[in-house]
Formats: structure tokens, C-alpha cells, sequence
């Protein structure tokens, strides 16, 4: 303020909001909560005044920026299925899914198999496949290992669900799906019960059960 002796002195106060305060006689904000996602935007109104009782606001935005402090979560502790040694390598054997509650690189997630080994592998979204030829129920009726969910951020944060996987000297050919990949869409709100979507299975055997993992 330009003007002399008390005309001239300048205090502030938060006139809006009340997440932060404000140092009355050098305008430096705080924090006056902990601030957390969501909201991503907080604002606060800060208004001026001098000592000849005039006054002047602004508009403070503060921008929240995700901190990585969520690990990934499985949504199951431990997976388990049963599988013919003789299944296409090329066909996953199962899928395991963890989500983060982090946004953007905090929440992305890569998967990997612990301890690393020849007979199984695992993608980015979750799918496990057996190599070719390293099922044998003859020589190795079950395998246990776990699958560990990585995000993106800086530290990476992570946590592990158990696997087992249980070989049976099968029919020479698995069930295959008419495709990979199923995609629908269904309307929000509708009822419990609500048809969703047929899939379809073919097998050697000609007989399929169906069941949900």
C-alpha cells in the first residue's frame, strides 16, 4: 500500500474456506486441515485491508497432486484352478485382477510372478499362461506361487496374492471359447438377475461346465 503510517499497513484474512489460513501481516498461506483427493480443487477466498479501512480479494486455487500412498489390492487372496496338462499354451489359464485407489501413474499396475519361472507366465493385465510343453501331471500334480501387483509410483507400492494351479492328465484338448474376449454393455440400476450376456464353450468331451473365477 503506498500510503503513510497505519494507512499504509496491510493485514489479510480467508474470507472464503476453510481449509487454509493466512498470516494476517505477510500473507503466507497454510494448510489448516489435511488435504486429501477428493476434491482435486480447493479454493479460498483472501481479502486485503489497510489501515484507512479499505479492502481489496482475490481468489486463491490450490490444486491437489496424488501422492502414491495406496498399495495395489487383490481382490482375492489366493487363486486357484485346475487345468489339463494339455492345454493350448496360447490360451490363458487363469486371471488374477488388483486394483489401486491412487490416480494416473500412482494407480497403474503390472504384474509378475514370484518367484520368476520358466512354466508360467503373466501379462499386464493379470492373464497367467502355461508354457508350451511344462505341464506334465505325471511328473508335477500341483503348483503354488504367487503374483505380485506393482503400481507405477515413486516408491512403488505392491502386495501379493497366492496362486495354486492344479495339472490333471486330461483330454487332449481344453474347452476353447468362441472368442477371448466378451464385450457387452448393460444399463445402470437394472435388477438383480438381469441377463447379461451368453457365452459359448465347445470341448472333445461335448460336455461343459461353466463357472466364474
Amino acid at each position: 500500500d503506498p500510503d503513510f503510517g497505519s494507512n499504509g499497513i496491510v493485514t489479510y484474512e480467508v474470507s472464503q474456506g476453510f481449509n487454509f489460513r493466512i498470516s494476517n501481516t505477510t500473507g503466507d498461506v497454510y494448510a489448516d486441515a489435511i488435504l486429501t483427493l477428493p476434491p482435486k480443487m480447493l479454493s479460498a477466498g483472501v481479502a486485503a485491508f489497510d489501515g484507512g479501512g479499505n479492502s481489496v480479494s482475490c481468489q486463491l486455487e490450490v490444486t491437489l497432486i496424488d501422492v502414491n500412498n495406496h498399495a495395489p489390492q487383490f481382490l482375492i487372496s489366493i487363486y486357484e484352478i485346475t487345468v489339463s496338462d494339455k492345454i493350448d499354451h496360447r490360451r490363458e489359464i487363469l486371471r488374477v485382477s488388483a486394483d489401486d485407489e491412487d490416480e494416473g501413474f500412482n494407480a497403474k499396475i503390472r504384474y509378475s510372478i514370484i518367484p520368476n519361472t520358466t512354466i508360467f507366465t503373466v501379462d499386464d493385465r493379470g492373464k497367467i499362461f502355461a508354457s508350451q510343453g511344462r505341464l506334465d501331471a505325471n511328473q508335477t500334480k500341483q503348483h503354488a506361487f504367487e503374483v505380485q501387483a506393482t503400481d507405477e509410483g515413486q516408491p512403488a507400492l505392491w502386495s501379493r496374492a497366492s496362486v495354486v494351479v492344479n495339472v490333471t492328465d486330461g483330454p487332449s484338448k481344453a474347452p476353447v471359447f468362441d472368442r477371448f474376449d466378451y464385450f457387452v454393455t448393460v444399463e445402470e440400476n437394472r435388477p438383480v438377475g438381469t441377463y447379461v450376456a451368453r457365452l459359448n464353450a465347445s470341448s472333445d468331451s461335448g460336455r461343459v461346465v461353466y463357472w466364474i473365477h
